[in-house]
């Protein structure tokens, strides 16, 4: 008898499951390749970016030409010192050190 009641419980568990992948399957498709599935003729699949996503593309390609721009002036300043040729304005260096003890901020 209790053997009997486990296999019927069994059974129903197994139902259950077949059920819930009938719904998937009809829900999603059957999985084929090649795009076959159970979505309506004509219909169309679409993606859409949120405005944070946009931001951080727009901020992410200013931050490569800064990059780019910073790796010109890294290249001008270390041929220019190999050179000899470089010189440093000591007002200016000054000026920017007191800036920023001033209020934290660089000029």
């Amino acid at each position: 008898m209790e053997i009997k009641s486990k296999l019927v419980n069994d059974n129903a568990s197994v139902n259950n499951a077949e059920s819930a992948k009938r719904q998937l399957v009809n829900k999603y498709g059957d999985g084929k390749v090649g795009g076959q599935n159970s979505a309506a003729p004509g219909s169309s699949d679409t993606i859409s970016f949120s405005n944070a996503s946009r931001d951080l593309l727009k901020a992410s390609t200013l931050l490569e030409k800064d990059d780019a721009v910073r790796a010109k002036k890294v290249q001008d300043i270390k041929s220019r010192v190999e050179a000899g040729t470089y010189k440093v304005d000591s007002k200016e260096v000054a000026s920017s050190i007191l800036s920023f003890l001033a209020d934290g901020s660089a000029v």
